[in-house]
């Protein structure tokens, strides 16, 4: 799947450079395929395990454990501002109506606590950020999956509004991505699929 003309004409306008946290597998994989269309942007991709091969003198690869190499992540931004911040960093998704106290844990971490600790840190540089979400918040509102994203939601749009940070949060259906919840046997769409029939999502 390849992005439509309007899609490829909004990445190619972007000027500033890109932090995609979480590149190498699944959304964020799909999204560092689409910004490698334009040329002049840094594109720094970050990934834990698998590793990025694809090479260019604009394109920055960065092994990275968020939970372990925060401070690299600060460095990166630190040094490659104004920046937009893809981030894409998820575990698999449990649709439990109760989950065990250590993935309860583990999704406030990564949804709630490190995206806000990132914005906190540079609320006065020249950043902006996109957050994916999920259409389980609206749909499945009593698990713990919607309720922690619904809060990081929260918690995240009132930081970006108090800070004057550009902000997007969509929230996405379910996509081909490793993050995605192996039970279901539906044909999911392919992340760049679903952005060229998204119009206003393209502008955002």
């Amino acid at each position: 799947i390849k992005p439509n003309s309007i899609l490829k004409n909004q990445i190619k306008k972007l000027n500033k450079n890109v932090l995609i946290l979480g590149a190498s597998q699944g959304l964020g994989k799909r999204m560092f395929d689409l910004v490698s269309y334009n040329k002049k942007i840094i594109k720094i991709v970050t990934y834990n395990k698998n590793k990025i091969k694809k090479k260019s003198k604009h394109i920055i690869p960065r092994k990275l454990n968020i939970f372990y190499n925060l401070n690299d992540v600060f460095n990166i931004i630190k040094k490659n501002n104004p920046l937009i911040i893809f981030y894409f960093i998820s575990p698999k998704i449990l649709l439990n109506k109760h989950l065990s106290p250590e993935i309860r844990e583990l999704y406030k971490s990564l949804y709630i606590n490190y995206p806000l600790k990132i914005l906190k840190k540079f609320k006065d540089q020249n950043i902006s950020m996109f957050y994916p979400s999920s259409i389980y918040v609206s749909e499945k509102k009593n698990i713990e999956y919607s309720k922690i994203k619904k809060l990081a939601e929260e918690k995240i749009k009132l930081f970006c509004y108090k800070n004057n940070i550009p902000l997007v949060i969509p929230r996405l259906p379910v996509l081909n991505s490793k993050q995605s919840i192996s039970t279901l046997n539906n044909v999911q769409t392919d992340f760049i699929e679903y952005l060229n029939n998204d119009k206003d999502l393209i502008m955002e």
